[in-house]
């Protein structure tokens, strides 16, 4: 199991190094099988220090707050974030890896937009707090299962296997 960002990996599989990718980047590229997967949703988090915009926050007054920039709100809406991260000048720190925003947000630093399955039990702990989106709103982000078809190693059944799977525990 390797975690790295989409294009890595897309290239690692293309080489033969991976023989199953989840990406969030389609890859249509012939000999290759991609496949819809999760579909997750975007949301716009903050630590529980953070007591500001417990109401909500509009497009207009996020832009003005500390934000921290993670390159998953670019891949599913590329016009929002450029609304929001084009205009602001109070970027704390971009990121390309989901995973490490989670700490710097739950220390009270700033705000960022987050895969909501990514933050769920810190949500539930109290850890982070969610911030409403007030007159706008995210897209989905849609993740692929992707395999190279001439990969002896990935039969139909294991496909078939990890969607089953995802189907049940409510991922799909």
């Amino acid at each position: 199991i390797v975690t790295d960002h989409s294009a890595m990996q897309l290239n690692m599989l293309y080489d033969g190094e991976l023989d199953i990718c989840f990406s969030y980047n389609s890859f249509q590229e012939n000999g290759c099988e991609c496949i819809p997967f999760v579909r997750d949703e975007l949301i716009l988090v903050t630590g529980k220090q953070n007591t500001e915009y417990i109401d909500g926050v509009t497009i207009d007054k996020l832009r003005a707050l500390p934000l921290i920039r993670e390159t998953q709100l670019e891949v599913s809406d590329p016009l929002l974030d450029k609304q929001i991260f084009g205009h602001n000048k109070n970027v704390l720190l971009s990121m390309t890896t989901g995973n490490l925003v989670v700490p710097v947000l739950k220390a009270g630093t700033g705000y960022g937009f987050v895969v909501r399955r990514y933050v769920e039990q810190e949500l539930m702990s109290g850890q982070l707090r969610e911030v409403s989106l007030l007159g706008f709103k995210t897209k989905p982000l849609q993740s692929f299962l992707i395999y190279k078809k001439s990969n002896t190693l990935v039969q139909p059944s294991l496909v078939e296997h990890i969607l089953t799977y995802a189907e049940e525990k409510s991922m799909l």
